[in-house]
């Protein structure tokens, strides 16, 4: 990926950035732009973005994104490159 293609990743996350709240899975897909292939087996196997990211009631199943600081993550993320 040149500097360019990520250059214009990072804004489009700012851009999409303006959504706030909890999202699911597939809601977080279409709001940043990641597969949910990607979603599954690199964010959430990464344990920093499981803790700073997801949440999930204390007897529920479904994790919820905090979008907010899930797009901070993903452009904080990609800004170092990976």
């Amino acid at each position: 990926m040149n500097e360019s293609n990520i250059a214009e990743k990072v804004a489009a996350i700012l851009e999409r950035r303006r959504y706030v709240g909890f999202s699911t899975k597939k809601e977080f897909s279409k709001i940043s732009g990641i597969t949910l292939s990607d979603i599954d087996k690199k964010l959430f196997t990464d344990p920093y973005f499981r803790k700073r990211c997801l949440r999930r009631f204390e007897d529920g199943r479904t994790f919820y994104i905090d979008t907010n600081e899930a797009m901070n993550y993903l452009n904080e993320s990609l800004k170092r490159g990976g």
